[in-house]
Formats: C-alpha cells, sequence, structure tokens
C-alpha cells in the first residue's frame, strides 16, 4: 500500500471519529449570540443609514474598530449599502484614507448582494456579528493581509473561489444558509472554521492552506448535501475534533 492510500484512509478514520463525537451543548454566550443574530434578520425591511456609513468611515480613518451596535442601539439603524462596503474594503471611497489598522466593523447588516470579485483588499479586514442577506462573492479575489468573519450570517451562496488571502482566513461560529465555494482558495497561513455552521453543500477542493486547517465542532448538516475536499493541501495540520458530518463527504487525493 502506498502512502497516499494510508493518508486517505487516516484521513477517513479521522471523519469518522469527528461525526462519532456528540456536540456540547451550547453555551449562554453562544446562546445569546445566536437570538443577537437573529433579530438582526428584521434591519433588512429598513433602508441603509447613511449617518452609521459616515461614522464607521471616521472610525476607519482614525485607525478604530466601528462597532454599530454601540455607537447605533437600534438595531435598524444598523444596515449599510453594499456598494459603501466595497468602496470601502478597495479603499476607493472619496476623500477617505484607511488607516495601516485596516477596516474593522461589527454588528452590521448588508441587504444587497456584494461584489467582490477580482478585487484587492490592501489591509486587514474584519465582519463581526454581521448580517449578510444578498450573496456574497470574493471570487478571485486577493486579500493583502487577514480576513476575519467571525459570527457572521450568510443568508444567500457564499463564494470565494480561486480568492488568494495572504496571512490568515477566520470565520468562527459563522452561518451559511446556502452553497458555499472555497474551491482553489488560497489561504497563506491558517484557515479555521470553527464553530461554523454549513446548511448546504461546501466545496474545499483544489485548496491550498499554508497552515493549519480548523473544521472543531463545525456542523455541515443535510443528509443529501456533498462536502469536497479533494485534491485539498494543507502545509501543517488539519483538525476536524467535534466536527460532525450528516451528507457525503470526498477527501481523495487530499495532501496533508
Amino acid at each position: 500500500m502506498n502512502r497516499k492510500k494510508v493518508l486517505i484512509g487516516c484521513i477517513h478514520l479521522l471523519l469518522a471519529l469527528a461525526a462519532s463525537v456528540a456536540l456540547p451543548e451550547p453555551s449562554d454566550a453562544l446562546a445569546q449570540t445566536v437570538k443577537a443574530q437573529q433579530a438582526v434578520i428584521s434591519r433588512c425591511s429598513n433602508t441603509p443609514n447613511r449617518v452609521a456609513e459616515n461614522w464607521i468611515s471616521e472610525q476607519v480613518a482614525a485607525g478604530r474598530a466601528a462597532d454599530l451596535g454601540l455607537k447605533f442601539p437600534a438595531e435598524t439603524d444598523r444596515v449599510i449599502r453594499a456598494s459603501f462596503l466595497q468602496n470601502l474594503l478597495t479603499n476607493s471611497l472619496r476623500g477617505l484614507k484607511v488607516h495601516r489598522h485596516g477596516v474593522h466593523i461589527s454588528h452590521a447588516a448588508v441587504c444587497e448582494p456584494i461584489d467582490l470579485d477580482l478585487a484587492e483588499i490592501p489591509f486587514d479586514t474584519s465582519m463581526k456579528d454581521c448580517y449578510f442577506s444578498g450573496a456574497v462573492s470574493l471570487n478571485l479575489s486577493r486579500f493583502r493581509k487577514s480576513l476575519q468573519l467571525d459570527n457572521c450570517i450568510f443568508d444567500s451562496a457564499f463564494d470565494a473561489a480561486y480568492a488568494d488571502v495572504a496571512i490568515a482566513f477566520r470565520a468562527p461560529g459563522a452561518q451559511f444558509k446556502q452553497a458555499v465555494r472555497f474551491d482553489s482558495i488560497k489561504v497563506g497561513r491558517n484557515f479555521s472554521l470553527e464553530d461554523a455552521m454549513f446548511e448546504r453543500s461546501v466545496d474545499f477542493s483544489s485548496a491550498e492552506i499554508g497552515g493549519d486547517f480548523s473544521v472543531d465542532r463545525a456542523r455541515f448538516k443535510g443528509n443529501e448535501q456533498t462536502y469536497g475536499f479533494e485534491s485539498i493541501k494543507v502545509g501543517r495540520s488539519v483538525s476536524l475534533r467535534g466536527a460532525t458530518f450528516e451528507g457525503s463527504v470526498d477527501f481523495d487525493s487530499a495532501e496533508i
């Protein structure tokens, strides 16, 4: 038996062990986060708040994180335009120079599709506890530093195929309601999806990860769904602790 067959066999064994582990009961903090995120969905009945967008611009220019939950207590005041976010991330807003600290936004809602295909994002970017109603497309985009999507909800398709993230891609606790594409993505260091939830198919095929790849406690739901990890390449380690897979999984030709 050659090394490749032994490696694939080990992967399937790890997968079986991971799927057999019962998920722990969610903590009070996690339950509160989920409740808050569910309440966010009602925001899309409101028009975007230009005052909130101006405030975000001021924070970004000053090198500060923009937590809309602190500045705008009413959830209906936290809706921002997709075009605003696209121009902000590509440093294309007239009269605004993004600080070297990057763009860090929390508790925002974007109710239109986001198109960052082929875009270049030159600084660290984080969107935490945000809600995205429309499709999010990062196809062939390039993030020169890191991308974080902690606890975000994606109601529509998420496409990061062929994206290039120079340092790290983190999306712990994110919820993906529709199909997800990570095929042929390149991540320079670590790719982390701990506690994420996937309700439709996910494609990791031919992804290249320079460091560690973790889906600890992630939930891959749906008996009819397919989760493709074929030909994935991971430079260091893969961790599946506590992850559950309800559909079919393919690790053919994986290199770890």
